[in-house]
This record gives C-alpha cells, sequence and structure tokens, in this order.
C-alpha cells in the first residue's frame, strides 16, 4: 500500500514538476546548467549559488554556444553534441567533457560538462561544474613549484661555488655549524690536516676532531679563546674562530695556521682544477661503488634528476635513477666488470616529478684507495638527430612486396615479424656488448627462449671478445 500522499506515479517521470523547479533543482546541484535545442543554440541558463561568473553566463541564452567556446573546445562540443542528439533519452551519459570559454585579458574558464538528453522533448541539457579553482590551485602549485626549483638552484650553486673556493684556497678553514658543532665545509688543507677528504669531513663532529667528549661548551671556549691542535707529523697548528650568521642560521668559521716548523699542505691545483670542471661541466657525472650506490654527483646529474641537493642523489641505488631501473644496472654492471669501459649505453634518467630524459651513458672502471668504482658520462640523447630513414609503410622492401599473390597474408606477416624479431635481438647484443643474459633480460625473454632464438638467426657465433654469458 503505497504512503499517504503518494499515489505510486513518480511525478518527475510523468512530468508532473514544474518546469523552473526542475532546472532550479539541478542548478543547485551544479554551477551551471545550460538547456539548448540539438543544433547547440541555447533557451536558458540556470545558475548555482556559487557560481563567479554570473555576469558572463546570463549572455549566452538565445545564442549559438559554440560562440561561447575557446576555438580547442568547439570541436569537443560538435562531437558530443552529436552522439547525445542521436541517442535515446534516458541513456546513460557518457564521461564529463571539459570545455574552456574565453574571457577578457586572454582568460579561460574551465567547466567539465555532462550532456542529456531530456525525455519527450528535443532539449539538451548540460550540468557545469566550475573547474576555474581547481585551475588556480593547480596553477598556484605550479608556481610555486617553479619557485622552490629557482630557490634550490640559487642554492646549489651558491654552495658548488664555496666549494670550489674551499677546494683551491691554500688556507686550513672549516665551516661549524654552531648549534650542531658538525662541520659544513673544509678547505682540502684542512681535510687533509685532519687525515680526511673533504666529503668526509661534512657532518663529522668538531668534537671527535680535536678528540674532545663533549660538544656543549667546546664552540663558546674556541670563540673566546685560541686553542692549540696537534696535527702529528704535520706540526702543531693555532686554531681561531669567528662567529657569523648564513641564511640566518649561526656558523662559526675555524681558521688553522703553523705554529713554528708546522706547514700547510697546499692543495693541488691541477686537481682542483679538473674538481672544478666536473663540478661545472654541463654533462651530467657521477660516480658508484660497485654494487650501484652513488657516492658524488655533480650539478649536471643534480639538473636531470631534479634534486634540490646532492645528499638527495648521494647513497641513493643508481638503479632508481635509470629508465629500466635494476635491469639497466644488470647490463651496465655486468658489461663494466667484463670490460673497463662501456662505450654506450641508450636509456632514461627519471626525474623527481615523473620526468623522463631519453640520455646515452659512457662508464669506465677504476680503482682509488684499493677500492673500485664505475664512473658515469650522462648526455641528453638528441631523438631529432637521426641518420636513418623513417619508417614507411609505404615504401616496404621489395621482397615483401613480391610475396603479394604468391603466398598467403598470414606467411607474409610471419616473414616480416621474424626479421623485425631478428633486428631486435642484434640490437640488444649490440647495447649489451653480446652479454646474452643481459640481452634477454632487456627483451623480457627466459635465457633458454634467447638461445632458441639466437639458433633460429643464426646469431649464436659471438663476435671476438666479447662476453657470451
Amino acid at each position: 500500500m503505497a504512503p499517504d500522499g503518494f499515489d505510486g506515479q513518480d511525478p518527475l517521470r510523468m512530468g508532473k514538476l514544474p518546469y523552473d523547479w526542475v532546472l532550479s533543482a539541478f542548478s543547485s546541484a551544479a554551477d551551471i546548467v545550460v538547456h539548448m535545442n540539438r543544433a547547440g543554440i541555447v533557451n536558458a541558463v540556470s545558475l548555482g549559488e556559487n557560481s563567479r561568473r554570473a555576469a558572463s553566463f546570463h549572455q549566452w541564452e538565445f545564442n549559438d554556444f559554440r560562440g561561447t567556446l575557446a576555438d580547442d573546445s568547439i570541436g569537443k562540443f560538435e562531437t558530443e553534441l552529436a552522439r547525445v542528439a542521436t541517442s535515446s533519452a534516458g541513456q546513460d551519459p557518457s564521461p564529463a567533457v571539459e570545455l574552456n570559454h574565453p574571457l577578457e585579458a586572454g582568460q579561460q574558464v574551465p567547466v567539465s560538462y555532462t550532456f542529456h538528453l531530456l525525455p519527450g522533448s528535443e532539449t539538451i541539457m548540460l550540468i557545469g561544474h566550475d573547474l576555474s579553482a581547481i585551475a588556480d590551485v593547480q596553477q598556484k602549485f605550479v608556481r610555486t613549484q617553479r619557485s622552490w626549483e629557482a630557490e634550490s638552484a640559487k642554492t646549489r650553486a651558491a654552495l658548488q661555488k664555496l666549494r670550489i673556493l674551499m677546494d683551491r684556497t691554500n688556507e686550513a678553514q672549516v665551516f661549524i655549524a654552531r648549534d650542531t658543532g658538525e662541520v659544513l665545509e673544509a678547505s682540502n688543507p684542512a681535510a687533509l690536516l685532519f687525515g680526511q677528504t673533504t666529503r668526509d669531513m661534512r657532518g663529522m663532529s668538531l668534537a671527535g676532531l680535536l678528540g674532545e667528549r663533549k660538544t656543549s661548551d667546546l664552540i663558546d671556549t674556541l670563540l673566546a679563546r685560541p686553542r692549540d691542535v696537534d696535527c702529528g707529523a704535520r706540526g702543531s697548528f693555532v686554531m681561531t674562530t669567528e662567529s657569523f650568521r648564513g641564511m640566518g642560521n649561526p656558523i662559526v668559521l675555524c681558521e688553522l695556521t703553523p705554529k713554528g716548523d708546522a706547514t700547510l699542505p697546499l692543495a693541488d691545483t691541477g686537481a682542483a682544477n679538473m674538481r672544478a670542471l666536473v663540478a661545472a661541466t654541463g654533462d651530467a657525472i657521477f660516480v658508484t661503488d660497485t654494487q650501484g650506490t652513488i657516492v658524488q654527483a655533480n650539478e649536471g646529474m643534480l639538473n636531470y634528476t631534479q634534486a634540490p641537493a646532492e645528499n638527495a642523489v648521494v647513497g641513493a641505488p643508481a638503479a632508481k635513477f635509470l629508465g629500466r631501473g635494476a635491469v639497466d644496472w644488470r647490463i651496465i654492471a655486468d658489461t663494466l666488470a667484463e670490460s673497463p669501459r662501456l662505450k654506450s649505453h641508450t636509456t632514461e634518467i627519471m626525474g623527481a616529478f615523473d620526468s623522463q630524459v631519453p640520455v646515452t651513458l659512457s662508464a669506465t672502471r677504476f680503482t682509488r684507495d684499493g677500492s673500485t668504482w664505475y664512473g658515469f658520462i650522462v648526455r641528453e640523447l638528441d631523438l631529432t638527430a637521426t641518420d636513418d630513414p623513417p619508417i614507411d609503410p609505404v615504401n616496404m622492401p621489395e621482397r615483401f612486396k613480391d610475396l603479394v599473390g604468391q603466398t598467403s597474408l598470414k606467411d607474409i606477416v610471419s616473414r616480416t615479424t621474424d626479421v623485425i624479431e631478428k633486428i631486435c635481438i642484434e640490437a640488444a647484443l649490440e647495447l649489451t656488448g653480446n652479454n646474452r643474459l643481459a640481452a634477454a633480460e632487456m627483451l623480457s625473454l627466459s635465457r633458454q627462449s634467447l638461445y632458441v632464438k639466437l639458433r633460429k638467426y643464426d646469431l649464436l657465433n659471438a663476435q671476438p671478445g666479447t662476453n657470451n654469458d
């Protein structure tokens, strides 16, 4: 039994609800509701309470809706209008279509519309949601991201200049964070006095370098009066300090001057020049250990990876930034394990914001301080520069054209596939230095499947001096 006041019939389906009331109800749930005929001429426009463009939207009535759209939106509108005009009433609507409405001063209003054909009429109703607020947030995010990247670049540039100066100076100087007592930067002579490298000095405790157990009062004591420091075979030095602020943080500059017969180790100008060149070059350069952990990276590598500072890259696995991840690294490591050099390896460098830069890697294996390291030079791949002619399906090789009419299409496609498959296998073998295990991984094949195809295409005979494993 139907409840009191309800006769069992849906008033909306029976057409008993007033048109204005229906239009108002839809408007309260949307930012804009547009009624038009099948030709796209607007009959009425109803706006939600929170609409930000009331004056602009009301001017659409009795005009062609196309005239309110940006050029890039007209095609999308006509496609969706044609679809709805030929559909039946009550049919499920297609996904929303985003259309842009131009305003003065070159601005645009993005609106997401769904199209609906009203039952028993020629009227098409567009229910729209103003995306301006979302677009504003996106633009603010982009501006913030660009500002952050610009500030990060400035910080990296300033830090790089400081490190170049510290690397080339013949003074023994150390920058200390006053709050923590940790070494921020050290010149090469200062690092040599303590038996360290400039890289290893960063983050070390000044108290530990001076053989102290506590750091709480050490900085204040040093600021109050100079201190003698015994540097072993180098002799005795006097440490003087000066406090200042950098970027709002208290920093202490410690300087070591020789006492008596003590001598400062001079900076290696040639090595310093080479390090400065590596730091300033436009090519990305980085060094890893044999396990693939990055231990050093220059400014170019930070630009490729969009890293804010060197510590965001150093300590991370190189595979993290390679397009094919562990597969790329396995190919590189296997090649360098067999040969001291990798001439070229094509891949992509992955950035922090999902950027992908096609590059070629050159690598070398070297030994330093009894350990083995891999050094890499990264150059962006110019996809527009190629001597290979574009693939033109109209001008297929004559041998395939000659098969038409002599054999079945299935056989022709099979032969064509064999040619392409052989080319891909040969390319993978060339990229991996004929390392078949690495080539199988690159092609997503099992090692056994690759051997079957190598026999099939008579590619089992390896080139002299290459790795067949």
